[in-house]
């Protein structure tokens, strides 16, 4: 009895370990996946454990996502800005035409500067409250966790044009007003097109990023969760007090078995003639 209770006291100081030596006998669980100790301290040790890991884990997730949709974002708008570059080009060719009136041009230039304000407007573009292309870097995940995912920033409004959309909106820079005007514009908006591709291929690599991290922390969720089953479906002290129980089943089993093998010898013993 004295070794029952020791072994249900032991059980309930158990650590959360599943490389411990308790995992050394066989786990049986409950049909109903239910542990019967829930409100014992030992389960409450095991939950409190395992929800310090999983709770940071669901919330890095929730964060992971929310960086998916900011940068999906990202990429949708580029795409519309590429549309409106293509067709400022095309303007700016139409332009240079010397054969063209001063009121076709006058026309081209209208729908230009319009195509320019909307370029413009989208740099001010925000995701909840967060600016989509203003430069700044954004950092998703936890640092300490090991699951920080540094994206790639787009800026809108670099200081120098050449590294910027600035370059093709700028209608001091950029303007067709003149055959001469529109030539320049033409290199200033494939310029523009050129960083416009640097910046779609930043918002590939931040989605592709966030798309490996999002896979990293759905393995680690699902092993976390699977260690928590594992571990509220088993009451120690009962495992550990039916261990001793067999333990102790065998040792008096064995002493049986002895004592059934020593007794005929004993007998045998006493029948034999003294040869003294």
């Amino acid at each position: 009895m004295s070794e029952q209770v020791t072994a249900s006291l032991a059980g309930s100081r158990l650590p959360p370990d599943p490389r411990s030596a308790a995992y050394g006998f066989k786990q049986h669980k409950r049909k109903s996946g239910q542990n019967e100790s829930s409100g014992d301290a030992d389960t409450l040790l095991v939950d409190m454990s395992q929800t310090r890991y999983r709770e940071p884990a669901a919330s890095n997730r929730s964060d992971v996502d929310e960086a998916v949709s900011f940068s999906q974002t990202q990429a949708a708008f580029l795409g519309v800005v590429q549309n409106a570059l293509d067709r400022m080009n095309e303007l700016s060719v139409l332009c240079q035409d010397t054969t063209r009136s001063n009121a076709d041009r006058a026309g081209f230039t209208v729908e230009f500067t319009q195509l320019q304000n909307f370029v413009s407007d989208i740099g001010t573009k925000k995701f909840n409250g967060v600016g989509l292309f203003n430069g700044a870097t954004l950092n998703v995940g936890d640092e300490a966790a090991g699951t920080r995912v540094p994206l790639n920033a787009i800026d809108w409004t670099a200081a120098r044009l050449d590294q910027s959309m600035a370059v093709a909106y700028d209608c001091s820079v950029t303007e067709v007003t003149t055959p001469g005007g529109a030539n320049a514009a033409v290199a200033n908006i494939r310029k523009a097109l050129e960083n416009l591709v640097e910046m779609q291929s930043n918002v590939c690599t931040n989605l592709q990023r966030l798309s490996l991290s999002n896979e990293q922390l759905s393995v680690l969720n699902q092993n976390l969760s699977a260690a928590n089953s594992r571990m509220n479906d088993i009451d120690w002290a009962k495992k550990l007090t039916e261990l001793a129980r067999f333990r102790i089943l065998g040792e008096a089993v064995s002493a049986r078995s002895t004592q059934a093998n020593t007794n005929p010898q004993t007998a045998i013993r006493l029948l034999e003639p003294d040869r003294s």
